[in-house]
Order: C-alpha cells, then sequence, then structure tokens
C-alpha cells in the first residue's frame, strides 16, 4: 500500500469518519474490520488507532455523525422554500425514512454491551 497524503488531524479524523460509515451501516460494527476501514480510506491500520482510542471510539463518532439533527434541520428548512410543497413534503419524508433506517442499523448491528450506551445515545441525537 503506497503512503496516504498527510492531512491535517481534523481532515484525517473526517477522512476516516467518511470511510468508515458506509462499512458500519451496510455490515454492522460487528463485521467490519479496522483493516477494512483502513483500506477504505487508504491508510494503514495503525493510522486509526493515532487517530481514535479504539475502534468502539471510531464507532461512536460514526453514529454521532449519522445521527447529528442540524444537518437534517438544515435540509428540512432549505425545503420550506421549495415552491412545490408535495415535493418538499416527499422530500422531508424521505429524510426522516433514512435517520430511522440509519438509527435501526445502528442498533441492530451494536454489540450487545453498547447496547445501553446507544439506547442513551440515539434519542438525544434524533430530537433536538
Amino acid at each position: 500500500m503506497s503512503r496516504a497524503a498527510p492531512l491535517p488531524p481534523s481532515e484525517r479524523r473526517q477522512a476516516i469518519i467518511d470511510a468508515a460509515t458506509p462499512l458500519l451501516l451496510r455490515q454492522g460494527a460487528a463485521a467490519t474490520s479496522t483493516r477494512q476501514i483502513a483500506e477504505a480510506c487508504g491508510i494503514a491500520e495503525g493510522t486509526i488507532f493515532r487517530v481514535f482510542d479504539s475502534k468502539q471510539d471510531l464507532v461512536n463518532e460514526v453514529i454521532t455523525a449519522e445521527l447529528a439533527i442540524e444537518p437534517v434541520l438544515a435540509r428540512l428548512a432549505a425545503l420550506e422554500a421549495s415552491e412545490d410543497f408535495e415535493t418538499a413534503v416527499a422530500a422531508a419524508i424521505g429524510l426522516l425514512q433514512r435517520r430511522a433506517i440509519i438509527a435501526r442499523s445502528i442498533v441492530a448491528s451494536a454489540p450487545r454491551n453498547a447496547a445501553t450506551e446507544l439506547a442513551q445515545m440515539i434519542p438525544q441525537r434524533i430530537v433536538p
């Protein structure tokens, strides 16, 4: 593997989160290895652990990013300006359905010992 381009820490962190998100949503945390995440990001596996204390910390960051309410509220606000009411309502429903699917996927794939933490985290991220 060739060496990844140097990035500032915040950009490297975001690149890892961006690479991990589709894997974690598709396969679940238990079935996704840090090696797979590293390959998807084009970095060495050890780089993940220079950025995150553990795989679970990375998973928690993905959950936080995916369940953040602010981007959804911004998209909903943009829809309100739409002239076509039916299109705006359909788009709003689609956004909310995606959030429900993501939340269900995250809970279903979580290790049993993380269930309590997720049960506390998800309502805080879904409702402001």
